[in-house]
């Protein structure tokens, strides 16, 4: 009997560990997440935040610097909101996540990306979770001779998880109905 209750001791003990391991994880990925929700706001001044891992640029425009949603979810949809359309820093619609629900363009050279630099040249994948015939136009910016090129589009209900030869080009996205 000495002996069961020696190895049930045990068992407890490593899955306590176990246990308290997985909680370190998860509060480092919020802490990161935290840290990086924080940088944000002193980068885009008038910026407030939405939650945990968001922040409301502007009206109409969230950043969400944790981004749950997974390639083959059910409908990708589901990590971008009804009427949203997301832009995603990875492909598989992973990474941060730009998420637009008003109509009008959007300059992605605007808006600071998580870790540095702009969302100008860092889009990997997007949804479009508009409802109706809803479209959302990509473009890219020609500095040379000032002009805005289309790139892509989609009406609404539709997701691109790769962008093949337009990843890290997309500069502007125009949402309209």
């Amino acid at each position: 009997m000495k002996n069961v209750r020696a190895g049930l001791a045990g068992a407890l003990g490593a899955l306590a560990m176990l246990i308290a391991g997985s909680g370190t994880a998860v509060a480092e990925t919020t802490d990161a997440a935290t840290g990086q929700v924080d940088e944000l706001l002193l980068l885009n001044p008038g910026s407030h935040r939405v939650d945990a891992n968001s922040v409301e640029l502007e009206p109409g425009v969230i950043l969400r610097v944790a981004n749950k949603g997974k390639a083959g979810d059910a409908g990708v949809q589901a990590a971008c909101a009804s009427g949203n359309v997301c832009i995603y820093g990875d492909p598989g619609h992973r990474g941060p996540q730009l998420n637009f629900y008003n109509y009008g363009f959007y300059n992605l050279a605007r808006y600071n990306y998580p870790g540095g630099g702009k969302w100008a040249h860092r889009t990997s994948s997007y949804t479009n979770n508009q409802t109706g015939h809803a479209k959302a136009n990509f473009s890219r910016y020609q500095s040379s001779n000032n002009t805005w090129y289309g790139v892509d589009e989609c009406r609404a209900l539709c997701a691109k998880a790769t962008l093949g030869s337009i990843d890290n080009v997309i500069d502007g996205v125009r949402l309209e109905p």
